[in-house]
């Protein structure tokens, strides 16, 4: 099984300290969350988005709540269409936070945007923890 297109080259904090000695496990850059003292970084997650979303417009919108480190839309390798999901860095974890509760479920080109952490440990993902979602429900239910 190899690694996605998209995820090949995508770099964070984490992935970087080991080869820029300016990063460090200073609060910004990578910080414990309280449950665990599992690390947790300044990556989202975002999903649902229209096929002609762009990296630019995402930035436009993400950097509005902090300052973004890098953005990545993922596409096809060979086609290069938009696979509808992406992720956002940002450089530090608070922003990542204030850009989750702010923008999830936000209109982008007219659909709503899916924000969540994003999970870059393998082992984690192939633990079986994770989130459901369930489409289709009745309009009068929201995500609060």
């Amino acid at each position: 099984q190899g690694i996605h297109p998209c995820v090949r080259g995508f770099t964070t904090a984490a992935s970087e300290k080991s080869h820029n000695p300016k990063l460090s496990n200073k609060k910004g850059n990578l910080e414990m969350a309280a449950a665990g003292g599992v690390p947790q970084f300044a990556s989202l997650y975002v999903g649902d988005l229209h096929q002609d979303v762009t990296e630019a417009m995402l930035y436009e919108i993400f950097n509005s709540v902090g300052p973004v480190g890098s953005i990545r839309v993922c596409r096809d390798s060979v086609t290069r269409r938009s696979l509808g999901y992406g992720y956002v860095n940002f450089h530090s974890v608070p922003d990542a936070e204030r850009a989750l509760d702010t923008l999830n479920y936000s209109s982008i080109k007219g659909r709503a945007c899916r924000i969540m952490w994003s999970q870059r440990d393998p082992s984690l993902r192939k633990s079986g923890a994770g989130n459901i979602f369930v489409k289709n429900l009745d309009r009068n239910i929201d995500n609060k």
